[in-house]
């Protein structure tokens, strides 16, 4: 209790709906692509180390590698622990 309040615990009753892969074709010389990985949760002890992998992925190999050799607008890497995700 809080101030004399019960709190309900929580309820997941969200209808969700899958969606399907999809890709959309427009006329524009510039493109973008990306990859997920199945990554580690939140609470795992090794979840801090994939941020520092996706900072030092991102700044020291696709950004010299993407952007100053290569001229296009950038690359980036990051992970979602919320959701296991690496990109």
């Amino acid at each position: 209790k809080i101030t004399g309040r019960v709190i309900e615990p929580w309820r997941d009753e969200i209808a969700k709906s899958s969606v399907p892969s999809q890709g959309r074709l427009i006329a524009s010389p510039v493109a973008f692509t990306s990859k997920i990985f199945p990554s580690l949760p939140y609470l795992h002890p090794d979840t801090p180390l994939l941020y520092l992998a996706a900072h030092l992925m991102e700044n020291q190999v696709l950004h010299p590698r993407i952007r100053e050799r290569g001229g296009a607008y950038g690359a980036g890497a990051s992970n979602a622990p919320m959701h296991a995700q690496f990109s």
